[in-house]
């Protein structure tokens, strides 16, 4: 662990003091931590929620299974019509088992 020394003016501190007594904090530092690190996960968040993401559904299937090609494309299109409604980008990949 590392000390690192910080300038909080009155007002601040006197609201970490309130913060700290509301939570149960033994000490500044504790706090202090658990702020950072809440602030810097919902950072990240807010980060990934401008990301563009990507997914892959791969199936592995027998191809003489009864009517599994069937079930696969209207479950597909049941995939892709829920993507678009969630603007996510779905790409579709199949490939049959080969014995």
């Amino acid at each position: 662990m590392q000390r690192v020394t910080i300038t909080i003016d009155d007002d601040l501190v006197a609201e970490l003091e309130r913060y700290m007594a509301a939570h149960g904090y033994a000490n500044r530092s504790e706090a202090i931590r658990d702020l950072a690190r809440s602030g810097l996960q919902q950072h990240a968040m807010q980060a990934a929620g401008r990301r563009q993401c990507l997914a892959a559904l791969i199936y592995t299937y027998d191809h003489h299974q009864r009517e599994l090609p069937k079930r696969l494309t209207r479950d597909f299109h049941t995939i892709t019509t829920i993507s678009r409604r969630r603007r996510f980008t779905s790409t579709w990949t199949t490939r049959a088992a080969w014995r």
